[in-house]
């Protein structure tokens, strides 16, 4: 986006929050846009913390409070952020793979899996579930030297109904896992069968 429309968003945005300041959404998008186009994450943090003194908080305001000190590497305050998005909203993706996001920070390798895993089952359709599994598998393999659940998570990506480029970075990532594992025989047999299928898989 141009900067011309950046501040016309952020008008708007600020605008919308002085005329309904019981719109805790409203609040959240303002601080999302403060996180990820202003990059002013104190900022953000700021905002949300007066509002939430000022009106009840939704699950929306503490999940961008948790992104937002995740951000700043303030990992425990994240998690307690993140927590209490995800117990006003449990069923909402995002809020469990945030959590995993923050779990992995913090070295709790386990509770980050079961928390991407979760995202995935509340995943809404076949295209995120299998991102939400590529995040997976890809820290799994490149971030904890996982190497065989990293490859189940894979996969399960190619046994699944996941759209074309989902399966096709599923099949090179797998090899590089084998690579990485150091199985280099059957890294060599994948990837000479990725080739004989379609060259484009082994990239």
């Amino acid at each position: 986006d141009s900067a011309a429309m950046i501040e016309a968003r952020e008008r708007v945005l600020q605008d919308a929050v002085t005329r309904w300041p019981e719109r805790a959404g409203l609040r959240a998008s303002l601080a999302s846009h403060l996180i990820y186009t202003r990059r002013d994450v104190p900022g953000a943090i700021t905002m949300l913390r007066e509002a939430m003194k000022q009106i009840e908080p939704t699950w929306q305001m503490w999940q961008t409070l948790g992104a937002a000190l995740h951000h700043t590497k303030q990992f425990d305050k994240a998690l307690e952020a993140t927590l209490a998005a995800t117990r006003l909203a449990p069923t909402v993706p995002n809020n469990h793979f945030n959590l995993g996001q923050i779990h992995l920070s913090l070295g709790q390798a386990d509770r980050a899996i079961a928390a991407f895993h979760m995202a995935v089952l509340l995943s809404p359709d076949s295209e995120s579930k299998a991102d939400t599994r590529e995040t997976l598998g890809t820290i799994l393999v490149d971030r904890l030297g996982r190497y065989d659940e990293g490859i189940a998570v894979f996969e399960r990506i190619l046994a699944s109904d996941a759209p074309t480029r989902f399966k096709r970075n599923a099949r090179s990532n797998i090899g590089i896992a084998l690579i990485k594992k150091g199985d280099y025989p059957r890294a060599e047999t994948w990837y000479r069968a990725l080739i004989k299928r379609d060259p484009r898989d082994a990239g």
